[in-house]
């Protein structure tokens, strides 16, 4: 049994334990919110060079050659490109220095059968999509999208 003068030493034990578990608790909050937080960074930006968006000192995207030996056009990527009045020196330029949109991408077939979209903007301002598949560094433009314009070509 409890006497009167063991009173205040039960109830300060009592919130010593209660400061105890709201530290832990406190402490495993802040922990789980930094891990959270590391791993939104890490996703946020898995290639850092792909989003200095320059082209410099970095030549692949996952397996994208930046800067091919030769690029070649389809004929539906020429019909394409005259008819949204996209110049070579554009694909080119977006070639080398814009975003590849995985999501559009087709990256889960053979070697020489895989599809980039590659992303950027013209100089007169027009957001380009470009379908490419490379093979033996040489890259082939399947073909060229305006993603904000609707375009009548007649292209097949």
């Amino acid at each position: 049994y409890l006497t009167v003068n063991e009173l205040p030493y039960i109830a300060s034990m009592n919130l010593n334990v209660k400061n105890t578990y709201s530290y832990i608790s406190h402490f495993i909050s802040m922990l789980l919110l930094t891990c959270l937080l590391m791993v939104m960074g890490c996703n946020n930006n898995a290639n850092p060079a792909e989003a200095r968006n320059d082209g410099s000192n970095y030549a692949k995207s996952r397996g994208l050659e930046r800067n091919p030996t030769s690029i070649k056009y389809s004929k539906h990527a020429r019909c394409r490109m005259e008819c949204r009045h996209i110049t070579a020196a554009e694909v080119a330029l977006i070639l080398k220095t814009g975003t590849v949109n995985y999501r559009k991408s087709d990256l889960q077939a053979a070697p020489c059968k895989k599809r980039y979209a590659v992303e950027g903007q013209s100089n007169d301002g027009q957001h380009i999509r470009i379908i490419v598949a490379q093979c033996n560094g040489e890259a082939t433009i399947i073909t060229v999208i305006d993603t904000k314009e609707e375009w009548q070509c007649s292209c097949s």
